[in-house]
């Protein structure tokens, strides 16, 4: 169903928080209870002030101190996952240090380019620079990336734990 006219906001605070209290009926009435459970629970947190606690800080969204936004979060989140991917999709055949080695240095080029090649590799790479908030990425840091969301895998037993050495991988990562 594509809509062909853009939702109407809420006038008022008032309107707001009815609506709020609508999304909030609708996904107790859905299959996703452990989702509506925590909406209501945020949203019974923030009416429990009476709105003198902002939303975003009852909805979790404001960092506690120390903390980073979510923003930063899911963007470093994005960036992980997409140097995984162009990992395995363009420097399958080398190991992460030659794999953290070669992407570190090919960022680094895409970053001095203005226009980017429509190669997907290129576009790929441009990409991890964006969500790198335009710093490119050196190739310790690349490499700590890689074996972080390999000892992920490990730990939530996506790959054996035979294959995975903590020590090994630790002194690959300090001899670099």
């Amino acid at each position: 169903m594509t809509r062909t006219t853009p939702p109407t906001l809420p006038a008022n605070p008032l309107e707001a928080i009815q609506l709020l209290r609508k999304v909030r009926d609708q996904l107790k009435e859905s299959d996703a209870s452990e989702i509506a459970d925590a909406f209501a629970t945020m949203l019974a947190n923030y009416e429990a002030t009476g709105g003198a606690e902002p939303l975003d800080r009852a909805f979790r969204l404001v960092p506690a101190c120390g903390q980073e936004g979510w923003a930063a979060r899911e963007r470093r989140a994005l960036r992980d996952a997409a140097l995984v991917e162009v990992w395995h999709r363009f420097y399958a055949a080398l190991k992460p240090t030659g794999a953290a080695k070669m992407i570190a240095r090919d960022i680094a080029r895409v970053s001095q380019i203005s226009r980017i090649p429509p190669d997907s590799r290129s576009a790929a790479l441009a990409e991890i620079y964006r969500l790198s908030a335009g710093s490119t990425l050196g190739q310790r840091q690349i490499l700590s990336i890689f074996k972080r969301l390999r000892a992920e895998c490990a730990v939530k037993g996506l790959i054996s734990l035979r294959t995975f050495s903590l020590r090994n991988d630790a002194t690959t990562l300090k001899r670099t």
